[in-house]
């Protein structure tokens, strides 16, 4: 589906080049590969995203998809590890703990990339955990100041 740039579309190549790169996003999961697959640049993904609601509804379903694929990866790997484990406890050579290992690894990037906002390694401050006065700048006392009312806080030496 490579147009020349400069090239008008049809509205016929554009939905063409719209299916064959959802195609190709289905089988590659990310949007490089895939605009590369279908012969397009990459930017033309993102204009279709903002021009075409149709699309932009179709192109978030077929990342949905993918996202609930590698869920579904996890999940049959979680419900083998059983059974894998009874078979290397046996001494079955026929396969490989590491090769396991690397494929869930692979697995929970791919999930990290797709979904960031379930899958990203994420830390939060809970105000129980005790906090240090000397790692606080004096900016923060400032503030911690100001929140907690008191002028009694001191910033130690």
């Amino acid at each position: 589906m490579a147009l020349r740039k400069g090239t008008h579309w049809t509205p016929e190549q554009h939905a063409e080049a719209q299916e064959e790169f959802l195609a190709n996003f289905a089988k590659f999961g990310f949007i490089e590969p895939a605009a590369k697959a279908t012969r397009i640049e990459r930017h033309q993904v993102g204009r279709w995203e903002k021009g075409d609601p149709n699309f932009r509804k179709r192109f978030h379903d077929a990342q949905a998809a993918l996202v609930e694929e590698l869920e579904g990866n996890e999940l049959q790997l979680a419900r083998q590890i059983p059974v894998l484990l009874g078979r290397l406890e046996n001494g079955d050579k026929s396969f490989s703990a590491s090769g396991l290992h690397a494929a869930n690894t692979a697995n929970i990037f791919l999930l990290k990339a797709h979904k960031p906002e379930i899958y990203r390694d994420t830390y939060k401050w809970s105000p129980r955990q005790k906090a240090e006065a000397n790692d606080l700048t004096q900016e923060e006392m400032t503030n911690l100041e100001q929140q907690l009312g008191k002028a009694a806080v001191e910033l130690p030496e």
